[in-house]
C-alpha cells in the first residue's frame, strides 16, 4: 500500500469560483497561480511519484490557521472546508500529479484548525 506525507507552510488558501472574461466570452479559474504554488510547495515537500497513484486513495487534508488572540478551539468562520479542499485536490491531480483525477477518491477526511504556525498537511493512501 503506497503512502505519501507532507506539509505545505503558508496560509491555506480556498478555491475560488471560475471567472467569466466579459470582453473574450472565456471562462478562467482565478486560483490557478496559487495552485501552481502550491503544487511545486507540495512536490518540494514530498516529490512526485514516477507514476501517479492508481486505483481507489484516501485522503487527509488538515488546514491549520495561526492562533489568534482570541483562543477558539474551532475554526468556524471562512473560507469552508470544502473550498479548502477542492483547491488542494485541483493542484494535485493530472497526469504529470500525485493521482490522476479526483474521481479516485473514496475516502476523504478534512479538518480545518489552529496551532502555531499557518500550514496544510496532506496525507495520501492508496488502499
Amino acid at each position: 500500500m503506497a503512502s505519501l506525507s507532507w506539509s505545505v507552510s503558508g496560509r491555506p488558501v480556498p478555491q475560488q469560483r471560475a471567472r467569466f472574461a466579459t470582453r473574450t466570452g472565456h471562462v478562467y479559474d482565478p486560483s490557478s497561480q496559487q495552485k501552481q504554488a502550491f503544487r511545486k510547495a507540495s512536490i518540494e515537500a514530498c516529490p512526485l511519484p514516477d507514476e501517479p497513484l492508481q486505483g481507489p486513495l484516501k485522503i487527509a487534508i488538515r488546514f491549520t490557521y495561526k492562533h489568534i488572540k482570541k483562543r477558539k478551539r474551532h475554526h468556524t468562520s471562512r473560507p469552508d472546508v470544502d473550498n479548502l479542499v477542492k483547491f488542494v485536490l485541483d493542484a494535485l491531480q493530472g497526469p504529470s500529479g500525485y493521482f490522476c483525477d479526483d474521481a479516485q477518491i473514496t475516502m476523504l477526511e478534512a479538518s480545518k484548525g489552529y496551532g502555531e504556525e499557518p500550514s496544510t498537511f496532506v496525507h495520501i493512501t492508496a488502499i
